[in-house]
């Protein structure tokens, strides 16, 4: 019998507001460092360090998009003060999405913001949230749509041993799946007697044994549709059958 081996250390941010400051620097220097890396606007890491280069790198950054005017003052004023930690921004990635030292400081941003500005970081941290947040640690987000409002995803189902395999439930669009991690979709809905799908789900004992619930609910939204109740599938979505009725006014919300 092999027995794992644990270690615990203790991580704390230093009491020196310049050195917990520089740890701050250096997460935001690290999300744009993979924005360039992903966007091609980057070769190298000393790239960041060029203002116009910056300055382009910025304006395509999705998540400041809606704080743009804000944003780049804010951000004229920090670019600056990030020399210091080029050796830092160009040297290899860093595990679980960052030092540990930096998850402290996203955890303060959700708990105690207050603290922020005592450790003199609350002006990055509150100008530039996005940068802070633990959904970093797993690689950047990009919108796959639909944008319609009928084509909401109402649930998304994965398969419990083969991530690839993705269910998605539509407003009022019936049901989408992808084998490739969600870069391509098929449709596996055509004659049912209702589009409106207000939640998905895979049984984990039989993978390829898929339960739709219809019917699609929008509190407080308006737009929303009427099912017909519950279908199930044997294999994988390709046939349906259904397994109990509703009234057409019955919506489901979750099923599990």
């Amino acid at each position: 019998m092999v027995r794992a081996q644990r270690s615990y250390v203790a991580i704390a941010l230093p009491a020196n507001k310049k050195a917990t400051r520089r740890l701050a620097l250096e997460r935001f220097a690290s999300h744009y460092k993979q924005l360039g890396a992903a966007s091609g606007i980057m070769a190298r890491a000393s790239d960041y360090f060029d203002a116009a280069t910056f300055r382009q790198l910025v304006k395509i950054d999705p998540n400041t998009a809606a704080h743009r005017a804000e944003s780049q003052r804010g951000l004229a004023a920090v670019h600056p003060g990030n020399s210091d930690v080029a050796e830092a921004a160009g040297g290899p990635q860093f595990p679980n999405g960052g030092l540990a030292e930096w998850h402290i400081i996203e955890h303060l941003s959700i708990l105690r913001a207050g603290l922020l500005d005592e450790l003199g970081i609350g002006d990055l941290v509150h100008q530039f949230p996005w940068i802070f947040r633990l959904a970093n640690r797993v690689g950047r987000w990009y919108p796959s749509g639909p944008n319609n409002v009928n084509g909401r995803v109402k649930s998304l189902a994965i398969h419990p041993s083969d991530g690839s395999i993705l269910y998605a439930g539509a407003a009022d669009g019936g049901i989408w799946k992808s084998t490739d991690g969600g870069s391509i979709w098929s449709h596996r809905w055509t004659f049912q007697d209702s589009m409106a799908v207000g939640s998905v789900a895979i049984a984990p004992s039989a993978p390829n044994t898929i339960y739709v619930a219809t019917g699609e609910d929008a509190p407080g939204l308006g737009a929303n549709y009427g099912g017909v109740g519950v279908y199930k599938s044997p294999n994988a979505g390709s046939t349906w059958m259904q397994k109990s009725t509703l009234q057409c006014s019955e919506r489901v919300a979750r099923a599990s």
